[in-house]
């Protein structure tokens, strides 16, 4: 990361747009999904919330692995989990 201040802009114009360049990654549910080499989410046991977005704990068909995914998530490719989890 650079920080600009007074020290290393002196040779900048400063009325000349500099270039910007942002690499994020944004997490996917296909990546989330490749990672647990193909398991399919049989079973939601929990949830938390971090940044006022909720995610649940979902059990993964070998028993032994969870995945943390967000809710909207679970509720548009997994509504049968979501429905069932509302049940409890």
């Amino acid at each position: 990361m650079v920080i600009l201040n007074d020290e290393n802009m002196e040779n900048v114009d400063r009325n000349e747009n500099l270039p910007v360049s942002i690499e994020a990654e944004i997490p996917r549910l296909s990546k989330a999904e490749e990672n647990c080499h193909g398991l399919k989410p049989i079973e939601i046991i929990g949830e938390t919330w971090c940044c006022e977005t909720i995610y649940f704990l979902v059990k993964l068909e070998d028993g032994t692995s969870a995945l943390l995914l967000p809710c909207d998530v679970v509720k548009n490719k997994y509504p049968e989990l979501y429905e069932n989890y509302r049940k409890e």
